[in-house]
């Protein structure tokens, strides 16, 4: 997984820069029986970064994937590419992604930073019956959030393709729950050439937490995981990604005020903990169906 040089801007964020949080999702299509969203948006002055989300009350034929475009204020615009990215005067790219019967997930990477005025999002998911669907967010709202951004160290590597891996956890997302976000910004902590933060939190409609760590290194980051709990017990790990100097866990634990407590030796990361507080319920949008299995990480840069 080791890299001796680091993403052009287009390709991928950069991994000495701890984003800021766009603490709303943004609602696409929210149904009877399909809903797309997207979540997990944070930004630097270089581009956003999203997960594209689709749920699917019934099992969709595999037809089509989940189709997302981007149209900026000043005309540009792009839509949803999957595999190596080429430079374009705008660039939306799925870095990885997962899909089951039931749902359509995205990691996507956006760039440039858009400029002022409105962000057009056009989704259409033909193989759940989804025509076009349009949500607009004010490009303030992303450049404010680039602007918290934070460049943790100078990475002097030369700029160069910086191939990804991506892999699903133990315990899947539930696939017919809207997440209520909970705006939070936790530093769990930063020492010489690393840090570590809690960058979303957000709750299922039984009130489970669903919370994401972020981690990033000055060198490469062992192959090995780091070792969390919550509440003394060990969350679900429901999805993670790493390219080699940054990490990204998702967990489930249940909700309430907890304490969260993250190590990782092997990165020369000692206990760190932190109080997770907040409660909310999301929105049930049909009821649970039995789950056939099948979806895990798909590598789109390999």
């Amino acid at each position: 997984m080791s890299s001796p040089e680091r993403p052009h801007a287009w390709e991928a964020p950069a991994e000495n820069v701890l984003p800021g949080p766009v603490y709303e999702d943004i609602i696409l299509a929210r149904g009877d029986d399909v809903a797309v969203w997207l979540s997990d948006i944070a930004a630097t002055p270089e581009g956003v970064r999203l997960r594209l989300n689709g749920l699917a009350r019934e099992a969709v034929a595999d037809d089509g994937p989940l189709v997302l475009e981007v149209a900026f204020a000043d005309g540009r615009g792009a839509r949803l590419t999957h595999g190596d990215p080429e430079r374009a005067d705008v660039v939306l790219h799925a870095m990885a992604g997962t899909s089951g019967s039931r749902r359509d997930l995205r990691e996507v990477w956006l760039w440039p930073l858009p400029p002022d005025g409105p962000v057009t999002f056009t989704a259409r998911w033909p193989a759940a019956g989804l025509e076009d669907v349009v949500a607009t967010v004010d490009a303030a709202v992303l450049r404010d959030a680039a602007a918290r951004a934070e460049v943790l160290w100078d990475d002097e590597r030369p700029q160069g393709w910086r191939r990804s891996t991506s892999y699903g956890g133990r315990a899947p997302r539930p696939d017919h729950v809207l997440p209520a976000v909970v705006p939070v910004a936790l530093r769990l902590g930063r020492g010489e050439g690393w840090a570590v933060w809690v960058e979303r939190v957000a709750f299922d409609a039984d009130g489970v937490r669903t919370f994401t760590v972020d981690v990033a290194a000055r060198a490469e980051l062992p192959e090995t995981s780091p070792r969390v709990a919550v509440g003394g017990r060990e969350p679900d790990l429901v999805d993670a990604a790493r390219t080699g100097r940054r990490a990204r866990f998702g967990f489930r634990a249940a909700g309430g005020p907890e304490t969260v407590s993250f190590a990782w030796p092997e990165a020369g990361i000692g206990l760190l903990t932190a109080e997770l507080a907040g409660a909310a319920r999301g929105e049930e949008l049909w009821p649970a169906a039995p789950r056939p299995g099948g979806g895990g990480w798909l590598r789109y840069a390999s």
